[in-house]
């Protein structure tokens, strides 16, 4: 349980024991202030949209200020990481969409909703380091499923404030980007078929923009005199370069291996607590 794929996991898991058809899933630092939300989110579940079934589907988040946008609470914006602003844009793409439904990568992980229909073929891949959540919308469309927005399902997010230690977050970036290029390339997919987002994280570019960003940030933080993130961003730097994409791409292989027998599993233990 050293993942955030690993414990979404067992979310499945312990709704496929009960035999539950949806699994919500929300994190401890939300509130659902919509009295509706319920219905909301399982509105549109097993029926068919512009010709595509919908059996998982994610909203959006509403801050403290009732602005609908994400807030990784980066001081600055590292040279050549976009990332808040690109994951934004996609965000307001999906809201300005004339459907209220439509297909997206881009999925927010305190505010998803799945059917059995595809937490039984799907799993959350225990091996990323973050953005367990729209790479769980890509192994759904790996898979032939795609993932809807919800222009109506939205939940508060209160995530607790952030002062020190950026480096490791963008850390765990540089490995999960460098990881989901490996498995989408097993995919056959290209970045282009994957928003704004993650299409601009997962090209030839990647190491080159997460240098150029993590030294750009140690340069910040040292004239900050925060040390700790000043040495870390320089360690992020080395790292990506030296991640070895080989291996990551029998991980990417590993997992895959791992969601055969997951798709196999899941529909035998349906209920076994119920």
């Amino acid at each position: 349980m050293n993942s955030y794929g690993a414990i979404r996991n067992m979310g499945l898991i312990y709704a496929n024991l009960y035999g539950l058809d949806n699994v919500i899933q929300i994190d401890d630092d939300e509130l659902i202030e919509d009295p509706e939300y319920l219905t909301k989110a399982v509105s549109h579940i097993g029926e068919s949209w512009r010709g595509d079934m919908v059996w998982g589907k994610t909203g959006y988040y509403v801050d403290a200020d009732n602005k609908a946008y994400y807030d990784g609470q980066l001081k600055f914006e590292y040279k050549n990481w976009p990332k808040d602003r690109l994951f934004n844009e996609d965000i307001k793409n999906s809201l300005n969409h004339p459907d209220p439904l439509n297909p997206t990568i881009g999925a927010v992980g305190g505010n998803m909703v799945i059917n059995k229909t595809m937490y039984h073929q799907v799993a959350y891949d225990p091996y990323s380091t973050r953005g367990e959540d729209d790479d769980y919308a890509i192994n759904a469309l790996a898979k032939g499923l795609k993932f809807f927005f919800d222009k109506a399902l939205w939940v508060r997010h209160l995530p607790p404030a952030r002062h020190k230690a950026f480096w490791t977050r963008n850390r765990q970036d540089i490995i999960r980007f460098k990881y989901l290029r490996e498995k989408i390339k097993i995919y056959g997919l290209s970045p282009s078929q994957l928003g704004v987002f993650i299409g601009h994280f997962t090209t030839d570019q990647l190491e080159y923009m997460a240098v150029s960003s993590s030294v750009h940030a140690a340069r910040h933080f040292l004239a900050e005199g925060m040390r700790e993130d000043f040495e870390g961003f320089l360690d992020n730097a080395v790292l990506a370069v030296e991640l070895d994409s080989r291996q990551l791409h029998e991980t990417a292989l590993k997992f895959i291996r791992f969601q055969e027998s997951w798709a196999k599993v899941m529909p035998k233990i349906v209920g076994c607590w119920s």
